[in-house]
């Protein structure tokens, strides 16, 4: 059973920030709401850099204030459906992650947003920084970690994946929150889970196709609609995880991404893959980014640390 501060929040995000066309089309609305919490100060005893790659690519380098440089990189690709910036939210988890990969340096990707920048865009921004941190700066792939949640998680998959399909060396591990992965909806917790889902579903109603519809044609999807939805790029759903780097995903029961995340995780398991899921019963979409408040996200996004610091004492 969910505790009491998570049903507070999965009520909050029900009657406040519900996404679901079926009331009125203010998906893009509500995700501008995010940009209330983009404050830039950095976590307590850490420093931060605001700058770009020479091809103008926006990021952030979070590094504590006593820093020595140990190689180490946690790179996070940040949430919001592509259409909200980085927010503070993400900002305080760089002290946890720097910890939990021994004093690390860590990076966020503050890249252009849709609708005014579509697919490649992001993609390309994510290229981009990889190669800015791999070459100009000097960090080695194997020991760079990424992650990311929902639509971050999106680009997270998607970097890999097109690092694999460029024969280029692939981070050392991943990790995914809530990964945003199938833009065609086609996973069974699109239907299972329509009446539960705090952010997109809509309470007590039944999945059909009018709904369906109305959900893939809305300004949620504004960075892929008129493209092909199938790309592995944009639906990483659809790609083939052979030889992937070690990975976790956490993802909520309550989701309509569940099957997303499943589905991924079954592929790389059948390939013999190092990856672990983790599912939070009755919990909502980026549960784990609301530790502060959560006492199962707190849990689970303990597990998201131990397996970096896991990974990187290999």
């Amino acid at each position: 059973m969910a505790s009491i501060r998570t049903n507070f929040c999965k009520w909050f995000i029900k009657t406040t920030l519900n996404m679901n066309p079926e009331k009125k089309d203010k998906s893009y609305q509500k995700m501008m709401m995010l940009e209330l919490f983009r404050s830039k100060r950095p976590n307590m005893g850490f420093k931060a850099e605001y700058l770009k790659t020479p091809a103008g690519t926006k990021y952030e380098h979070h590094y504590k204030k006593d820093f020595v440089k140990n190689g180490k990189v946690v790179l996070y690709l940040h949430g919001g459906g592509y259409c909200a910036g980085l927010i503070s939210l993400y900002r305080k988890l760089a002290k946890k992650f720097s910890e939990a990969a021994g004093g690390a340096d860590v990076f966020y990707l503050d890249y252009d947003c849709a609708p005014k920048f579509k697919y490649p865009h992001q993609l390309d921004q994510a290229l981009d920084f990889w190669h800015y941190l791999t070459n100009d700066l000097g960090y080695k792939a194997e020991d760079i970690i990424v992650g990311g949640d929902s639509a971050g998680g999106n680009l997270t998959l998607a970097l890999s994946l097109k690092l694999k399909d460029m024969g280029e060396k692939m981070p050392r591990a991943i990790f995914c929150i809530s990964a945003w992965a199938d833009m065609l909806g086609t996973g069974f917790s699109y239907i299972t889970n329509y009446s539960n889902d705090a952010l997109f579903g809509r309470r007590g109603a039944i999945m059909t196709e009018e709904k369906k519809k109305a959900l893939m044609d809305s300004s949620i999807f504004s960075f892929c609609i008129g493209m092909d939805r199938g790309n592995k790029y944009i639906s990483p759903v659809y790609a083939d995880y052979e030889g992937f780097p070690p990975a976790f995903f956490t993802v909520g029961s309550n989701e309509l991404l569940l099957a997303d995340t499943v589905r991924i995780y079954e592929n790389m398991k059948s390939h013999g893959n190092d990856v672990d899921i983790a599912v939070g019963e009755e919990l909502f979409h980026v549960y784990p980014c609301f530790y502060q408040f959560v006492p199962e996200g707190r849990r689970d996004l303990k597990r998201i640390l131990a397996f970096i610091t896991r990974q990187f004492n290999k």
